[in-house]
């Protein structure tokens, strides 16, 4: 299974600490996410970028998306990236 990333920019106030928890925990629920992590930003900022891996076979960012938007949270856009092909060619 070859993982792929995205980032998905976020409302900075769904991914504040009171509300963390549970976004990482919706993003763990759904099929084929298998990392989550935060990107820290410096100074504030109305986004803030959240990075996942991914299974293409099961889905993608734009279905994460939408299901992260029916789960009350709002994604301000999603993209696949490409750092794991980055950290490979090192």
């Amino acid at each position: 299974m070859a993982l792929m990333d995205a980032e998905l920019f976020m409302q900075a106030m769904d991914v504040a600490p009171s509300h963390w928890e549970a976004l990482e925990a919706a993003l763990r629920r759904m099929p084929g996410v298998q990392f989550v992590s935060q990107r820290v930003q410096e100074g504030p900022s109305a986004e803030v970028c959240v990075q996942i891996a991914f299974d293409p076979e099961v889905t993608n960012p734009v279905a994460i998306k939408e299901a992260l938007g029916r789960d009350g949270f709002t994604v301000l856009s999603a993209r696949e990236s490409n750092t794991a092909d980055e950290s490979a060619a090192r």
